[in-house]
């Protein structure tokens, strides 16, 4: 398989772990972050390789929340 990021978010590296986004929402139940936040990150963050793991894990909230009918 390629280098590029699965659908569903993996395990973190150094990089992402210090990421001040992953941090905001690290200790969060789903069930406790307003679904409109991770989609208005989202929408903030440029779509480079450099940022393709926040947009995995912003991705991963995002669907994870859809999954459990939060919205």
């Amino acid at each position: 398989m390629g280098q590029g990021y699965y659908v569903n978010w993996q395990k973190a590296t150094a990089s992402v772990l210090q990421n001040p986004l992953y941090l905001r929402f690290q200790n969060q139940n789903l069930a406790d972050i307003d679904p409109a936040i991770p989609k208005e990150l989202l929408g903030s963050v440029k779509p480079n390789t450099e940022n393709a793991e926040i947009i995995s894990y912003l991705s991963w909230i995002i669907r994870c929340q859809a999954l459990a009918g939060i919205q």
